[in-house]
């Protein structure tokens, strides 16, 4: 479709620009300005295009935080607020990290990632601005 050729620039700009930006800036850049009022029908034409675009290109392999950022940036041009969250989980051996999109405090996408264990750190809003959250107040050290 249309916008998953609009997206796919924005999708493969955050996969190289995530190891050369700062991610509170990045996030700034990613957020649009509504263009009007909530467009669901084209938040979730937003939804389709991106699992399309993270399937074509292998979700598996590491690209939440590009796709979250593809993602944020369509759904606040569809004046739906998105909220881009990032967390942490504590493995056995390490400590892995984890992006994701919310949309009315309800993750899109995917199953909340608190399900698979990961714990929300930080999150950023309308026009990339960082949110306060538990994790500001207590730390990470929870995780």
């Amino acid at each position: 479709t249309v916008m998953t050729a609009r997206l796919l620039g924005p999708y493969l700009m955050f996969a190289i620009l995530k190891r050369v930006v700062p991610l509170p800036r990045l996030v700034r850049w990613a957020w649009l300005r509504p263009v009007g009022p909530r467009d669901r029908a084209m938040e979730a034409e937003a939804l389709r295009c991106v699992v399309r675009l993270r399937n074509w290109l292998g979700a598996e392999r590491g690209d939440c935080l590009q796709g979250s950022l593809a993602l944020y940036r369509v759904l606040s041009r569809a004046g739906a607020n998105p909220r881009l969250v990032v967390g942490f989980r504590r493995g056995s051996s390490a400590v892995s990290g984890h992006a994701w999109v919310e949309v009315d405090d309800a993750c899109v996408i995917e199953a909340p990632p608190t399900l698979h264990g990961f714990v929300a750190a930080f999150s950023f809003g309308s026009g990339g601005m960082r949110l306060r959250s538990p994790a500001d107040v207590t730390g990470w050290q929870a995780i």
